[in-house]
């Protein structure tokens, strides 16, 4: 079952997604900008996978989001590392 919490939750996410698109040049500036980009995606992988499990999949469904999740954390811990040495030697 599907709570309405997941729903508004996916619907932001969305909407932030097709900002992120609409501005992405702007977001170029950012350094390594494709990483957290990247990670981003997969939280909202995430999200559309919780809202799916409540139909059909639960337990395949329940393991791409927990993975979305874990990979998503992830990368942005790699962004992080990246950008802390880049600035240093720049």
């Amino acid at each position: 079952m599907t709570q309405d919490n997941e729903i508004v939750m996916f619907a932001f996410g969305v909407s932030i997604l097709v900002w992120l698109f609409a501005n992405r040049k702007q977001l170029s500036s950012i350094p390594r900008h494709h990483i957290p980009l990247c990670a981003y995606f997969l939280l909202v992988l995430a999200w559309f996978a919780t809202i799916l499990e409540g139909f059909v999949w639960k337990n395949g469904l329940n393991a791409i989001e927990h993975l979305s999740y874990a990979l998503s954390a992830l990368l942005m811990c790699c962004w992080a590392y990246c950008i802390s040495f880049s600035e240093i030697e720049a």
